[in-house]
């Protein structure tokens, strides 16, 4: 397996889990759970109206690992899709936080936070780069 190939099924792997994990987190929001307890109502406003563009982003992600999967040129083009969606959604809401002095929180109520910011920012950044490294199929 050459190298290309195999950080292709690295992002295979990860649009597979983040088009589920997406799902389940939307799910499981609309269902009542809130991970970070000190967000304003504003904030949960914005997350709901968030849920068609994380809906887009788990589609893209999901068309992305099946078309790089069957080595399509689509494939690329959707992981692309969904790394620049979650790239813009987690840039949305790293600027919602710092306008809202989310950051202030106290720890507890802060990781979820941080951690999402984190994925939704470092994870697409990485996809980005692996897509624009991969081979050029026919």
């Amino acid at each position: 397996m050459a190298d290309g190939d195999q950080s292709l099924g690295v992002v295979r792997a990860i649009l597979w889990i983040s088009a589920a994990g997406v799902v389940v987190y939307s799910v499981a929001y609309i269902g009542g759970l809130r991970l970070s307890q000190g967000v304003p109502d504003c904030g949960r406003q914005l997350q709901v109206a968030q849920l068609p563009s994380s809906l887009w982003t788990a589609m893209a992600a999901a068309l992305g690992a099946w078309g790089i999967g069957r080595r399509r040129r689509w494939g690329l083009l959707m992981a692309m899709a969904a790394a620049s969606a979650s790239l813009y959604i987690g840039l949305l809401d790293i600027t919602f936080d710092v306008r809202n002095d989310i950051y202030r929180m106290p720890w507890r109520d802060l990781a979820p936070e941080l951690f999402a910011n984190a994925v939704c920012t470092l994870l697409p950044l990485y996809l980005i780069q692996a897509v624009l490294r991969a081979p050029a199929w026919e």
